[in-house]
C-alpha cells in the first residue's frame, strides 16, 4: 500500500511564502510519488514549478 510522506503540511500560511513553497513541493512529490507507484505511470509533462507559483501566488503563472 502506498504512503505519502507523513510530514505535515504547513497551516495558517497567510503570507509567508518558504511554507508556501514548502506545501507545494510536498504536493508535488506526492502527485509524482502516486503516479509512479500506483498507476505505473512516469510523468513526462513540466509539472508547475513550486518557486514562482509559491512567490506570486495571486498572479497567474
Amino acid at each position: 500500500m502506498l504512503q505519502t510522506d507523513p510530514s505535515p503540511t504547513n497551516q495558517h500560511i497567510n503570507n509567508n511564502v518558504h511554507l508556501r513553497i514548502q506545501n507545494l513541493t510536498n504536493l508535488m512529490r506526492n502527485i509524482k510519488t502516486y503516479y509512479q507507484e500506483v498507476l505505473q505511470q512516469l510523468i513526462i509533462i513540466n509539472l508547475p514549478n513550486v518557486l514562482l507559483t509559491g512567490k506570486d501566488h495571486q498572479e497567474k503563472v
